[in-house]
């Protein structure tokens, strides 16, 4: 046998075969690239499945959130007319127990001293 006969038979064999594993390469090649096309599309549509339920949320607790935040500003104002009307309460309490000091010091001399209020003991 010779070189090209070799040859000739070599390439008889080996050439239906390197073709038929390049077929298989490239059909390996083209299903692993349509599996990432389809890992990205699914990853996608994963994404956009989680953003819509994300802004699903989002929706449902500013639902939930508005009465509470309506709520809480008027028991914040509530609580700052509260205050207001304590320290107003607060100034006329300590102006009495003053004016009831001031009138226990100058009552007449001889005349019985009314009694304080035992609420007041400690105040005047």
């Amino acid at each position: 046998m010779t070189t090209t006969t070799i040859l000739t038979m070599l390439t008889a064999i080996l050439g239906p075969l390197l073709g038929f594993l390049g077929g298989l390469y490239a059909n390996r090649v083209k299903a692993r690239d349509d599996s990432r096309d389809n890992d990205r599309e699914d990853a996608a549509a994963n994404d956009a499945r989680w953003q819509a339920m994300l802004d699903n949320q989002r929706k449902d607790f500013e639902l939930l959130l508005a009465p509470m935040r309506a709520d809480l500003e008027s028991v914040r104002r509530e609580v700052a007319e509260l205050r207001t009307l304590y320290d107003r309460i607060r100034a006329l309490y300590r102006t009495a127990c003053d004016y009831i000091r001031t009138l226990r010091a100058r009552w007449p001399v001889g005349d019985p001293v009314p009694e304080i209020p035992t609420e007041l003991i400690d105040e005047v």
